[in-house]
C-alpha cells in the first residue's frame, strides 16, 4: 500500500509480534466475522490505547474493551483467545466506559499467570472496517505506541 498524507494509523497496543487475523488460532477472529484488523502475540502485559477516542464499553471480566476513535472507527480489543469466562483477576483495567483516551494511554494490564496455558494473543478488530477504503497491516516485531500496526484511509 502506498502511504500518503491522508493515511491514518492504528498503533500497536502492546509490545510483541503483530500478525494478520487470518493467522490467529480462533475461527471467530480469523474468519473476520466481527471485522478486519490485526492481532499481537504479546511480549509484555501492558495494554495501551491504539487510537485517540473514548472507551465505549468493557466486557465482563475485562477481556473485551471497545473504543470509538475520534474519526469514527469502532475498535474491539480482545485480550486472549478461547478464554474461560470464569477467570477472575486476569485483567486489571485502568479505564472505565466513557473515559477519554489518547493513543498510548494505558488501558490496563493482562495477568498472564492467571490464564495459565490459554493463548494470550490480543486481537484488535475494526468492527466497522467496511468504512476503510484501504488498509494495510504491518506485521512483525513491534513496540507498543511507537509502531503503526494498521495504516488506513477512510
Amino acid at each position: 500500500m502506498h502511504i500518503d498524507n491522508s493515511d491514518k494509523e492504528i498503533k500497536n497496543c502492546t509490545n510483541g509480534k503483530v500478525v494478520t487475523l487470518d493467522s490467529v488460532h480462533d475461527k471467530f477472529f480469523s474468519t473476520k466475522i466481527l471485522g478486519d484488523g490485526y492481532a499481537v502475540i504479546p511480549d509484555d502485559n501492558t495494554i495501551y490505547s491504539p487510537v485517540n477516542g473514548y472507551i465505549k464499553s468493557i466486557g465482563e471480566n475485562g477481556f473485551a474493551v471497545t473504543i470509538k476513535s475520534d474519526d469514527g472507527l469502532s475498535l474491539l480489543i480482545h485480550l486472549g483467545l478461547n478464554l474461560n469466562p470464569d477467570l477472575k483477576n486476569a485483567v486489571n483495567l485502568a479505564v472505565k466506559a466513557g473515559d477519554r483516551i489518547c493513543a498510548g494511554d494505558i488501558i490496563g494490564k493482562f495477568n498472564f499467570s492467571e490464564i495459565g496455558d490459554i493463548d494470550p494473543t490480543i486481537c484488535v478488530i475494526v468492527t466497522n472496517s467496511h468504512k476503510l477504503s484501504r488498509f494495510c497491516v504491518h506485521t512483525g516485531k513491534a513496540l507498543a505506541v511507537d509502531t503503526a500496526a494498521l495504516v488506513y484511509s477512510l
